[in-house]
């Protein structure tokens, strides 16, 4: 049983089966991908952080990411192995222990200081 929750805003084929078991061995649920137009505010009142495709369209993003500001729930944008090298300064969503750190690691960053990125 999963000890946490993420919700992902992104296309369909952005979390692949062996990324949602890997995440699901380390204690987190990933639940999503929510595509970005129906992401709605409500689906993140169990959520322990969001994770977001960095690749979706940045006006839609960027009214997604003041939302969660607002509300004071972590996020961090997201892209999968196949696009990291190409996407600087993204955090890799994908089933290596490493990046599931990463992510962790961040979004704990965020609860402390209260900074979402």
């Amino acid at each position: 049983m999963s000890q946490y929750t993420m919700i992902v805003i992104g296309n369909k084929n952005l979390v692949s089966s062996s990324t949602r078991d890997a995440w699901e061995r380390a204690g987190i649920e990933l639940q999503g991908p929510v595509l970005p137009p129906a992401f709605e505010m409500r689906l993140v009142h169990a959520a322990h952080g969001v994770l977001i495709d960095a690749t979706e369209d940045a006006d839609l993003m960027f009214r997604i990411s003041e939302q969660l500001e607002a509300a004071s729930v972590p996020f961090l944008f997201v892209v999968t192995e196949q696009q990291g090298p190409e996407c600087k300064g993204s955090y890799v969503l994908g089933p290596k222990p490493k990046h599931i750190k990463e992510i962790v690691e961040e979004l704990l960053r965020q609860y402390d200081s209260g900074v979402r990125h």
